[in-house]
């Protein structure tokens, strides 16, 4: 995976963080917690990019122990947390951009409690037809 590519995936594993921000002013508790929570995983990615795929501070290294490394140099802790704060960011800055798409998915979820994929794909269709890249071809000069 290209840099790019890991931010995109810190990015979107704190769009529910996010989310909370930007509707209700606050987090909750509710993206933390277990290994398999969206923090966690958001956590372990930017820990990698640091330790393990060699695109962070030290360069071309890998170490056997990136949590370890993570928790004991102060540097590579610090980096960590800019890349989510910066992550975070960036998915509240998308989110704001699309508020009223959210806000519709918002009250059809407490509407109906759970949504089946194909009706979040059709409200979500409107965010990629809102953000899709202009081919080169049609760019704006």
């Amino acid at each position: 995976s290209r840099l790019c590519d890991i931010e995109d995936e810190i990015a979107y594993s704190l769009g529910g963080r996010a989310a909370e921000r930007l509707m209700l002013g606050d987090v909750s508790a509710g993206a933390g917690g277990p290994a398999t929570s969206d923090l966690a995983l958001a956590t372990r990615h930017a820990v990698d990019i640091e330790a393990t795929y060699g695109l962070g501070h030290e360069g071309p290294v890998w170490h056997a122990e990136p949590a370890a490394l993570h928790l004991t140099t102060p540097a590579i802790r610090d980096r960590v947390r800019q890349r989510i704060i910066k992550a975070e960011k960036r998915a509240g800055e998308i989110l704001r951009q699309h508020q009223q798409v959210l806000e519709v998915l918002a009250r059809a979820l407490v509407e109906k409690r759970s949504l089946r994929s194909s009706e979040i794909a059709q409200l979500l269709q409107r965010v990629t037809e809102n953000t899709s890249t202009p081919s080169p071809e049609n760019a704006p000069p």
